[in-house]
């Protein structure tokens, strides 16, 4: 949705009035985060830690463990 007043972000659709609300939101975009289990896109990595932990019982130190092992299995 654009027009007069309207900014959009590209990657997600969410409208904002002034450009710098939107130049502050695209802020989200850069530090984000997946979840390798279920793929959900976190906005940052401590709340990829609590994800882990409430969805997954997981401990975060396991988590990094998994990625570190499935990024080197993918690098092989």
């Amino acid at each position: 949705m654009q027009g007069p007043g309207r900014f959009s972000c590209r990657l997600c659709g969410s409208v904002y009035k002034h450009l710098a609300s939107l130049t502050q939101h695209l802020e989200v975009h850069r530090n984000q985060t997946t979840c390798i289990l279920c793929h959900t896109t976190l906005s940052r990595r401590t709340d990829l830690r609590r994800h882990m932990r409430l969805k997954h019982n997981m401990q975060w130190q396991k988590t990094i463990q998994k990625q570190r092992s499935s990024k080197n299995e993918l690098d092989s």
